[in-house]
């Protein structure tokens, strides 16, 4: 992740805190939870978003099929819980449990050969 240029170096600014802090004190603007909402097609209230997405859907890392995961059960192998693993929905595929570790293989080579194809100024930043 690559993150430069003068908006960085305000944050950083010391006294740029002041500035800051009464940003995120006020009341977004509607213009931006609209974009929010656009953009990632969830709730910009956290309490409602949460009450209308019980689970996630991710690809198998083995066969890319897509397996629909709780984030919460009682077996505490849901997906926000520290113990989180599934089986592949796709009965065929022959691949081990898909658990955060297996997930961030397949993410990490995946960013690294797309980086590797990247020949702009940010052939060197992850995406």
């Amino acid at each position: 992740l690559c993150i430069t240029g003068p908006f960085v170096d305000t944050l950083l600014d010391q006294s740029s805190n002041l500035k800051l802090a009464q940003i995120l004190a006020s009341e977004p603007a509607h213009a931006r939870m609209k974009t929010w909402t656009k953009r990632t097609r969830r709730s910009f209230d956290p309490l409602q978003d949460a009450e209308s997405h019980q689970s996630r859907t991710v690809l198998c890392p083995k066969c890319r099929h897509p397996t629909t995961i709780p984030y919460m059960n009682a077996e505490g192998t849901g997906f926000f819980q520290s113990n989180f693993e599934v089986k592949c929905a796709d009965a065929e595929c022959t691949g081990p449990p898909i658990t955060r570790s297996s997930l961030s293989a397949r993410r990490l080579v995946e960013d690294l050969a797309r980086t590797g194809l990247d020949s702009g100024e940010n052939a060197a930043c992850l995406p």
